[in-house]
């Protein structure tokens, strides 16, 4: 099904929301939340102060649209990725990749996210999270849709597809906010492999070897 073509004002309105928010991000990013107003965003995004207000009711209203845009940027990345007509594990490898590059790429902006989230502000907390949690739910079902694939086609074990989504994304994770933290320990970059093997193969030499090994310590 096509699109609807939008009209030249609706382009507009559109192209004018986004300068908005690029330039909320490269100010909340630089300063913080809480130290940069509503007129100095309007003032960096060469807007009237009634623009914005146009847009947004406050300034958490702007900042809850702003990364709610990079979560939907993120998510239609990934589900481009999982929908594509290739083997599981390629998809899989793909989806790390894809989550280590827009991590990267996108750093100081996520510092910011979880300073501020987890700050005073407990309605931005709160709307944050449980809008955040429905975008990040469509992404962990759709993991989970592939990871059925992989069961049924035997290249995982018998497991449950969610608890394999939710394990794929907790090891991501882990590994994404660590590199953020202590990138001296990644003097190459976060490499996509070790996640895919930790997922793939799990820490163990031998799998069929795990009650002995249980019994040894």
């Amino acid at each position: 099904m096509n699109e609807k073509k939008l009209s030249r004002r609706e382009r507009l309105k559109a192209s004018n929301y986004r300068e908005i928010l690029e330039a909320a991000q490269e100010l909340f990013t630089a300063n913080g939340y809480h130290n940069v107003t509503m007129n100095q965003i309007a003032e960096k995004a060469e807007f009237s102060i009634g623009t914005l207000y146009n847009f947004f009711k406050n300034k958490e209203d702007l900042y809850h649209s702003l990364i709610l845009e990079k979560l939907k940027e993120f998510s239609e990345i990934q589900f481009l990725t999982l929908d594509k007509d290739l083997p599981v594990l390629q998809r899989i490898g793909e989806f790390i990749d894809n989550a280590i590059r827009f991590f990267g790429d996108h750093i100081p902006f996520i510092r910011i996210f979880f300073a501020e989230t987890r700050g005073e502000s407990h309605n931005l907390r709160s709307r944050l999270r449980h809008d955040a949690r429905k975008i990040m739910n469509e992404i962990d079902e759709r993991i989970a849709s592939v990871m059925e694939e992989g069961v049924q086609k035997k290249i995982f074990r018998k497991l449950d597809p969610f608890h394999l989504a939710l394990t794929l994304q907790g090891i991501c994770q882990a590994f994404l906010f660590h590199s953020m933290e202590y990138p001296e320990q990644y003097p190459e970059g976060l490499k996509a492999e070790i996640i895919f093997n930790l997922f793939t193969r799990g820490a163990l030499a031998d799998v069929s070897n795990l009650d002995h090994a249980m019994d040894a310590e």
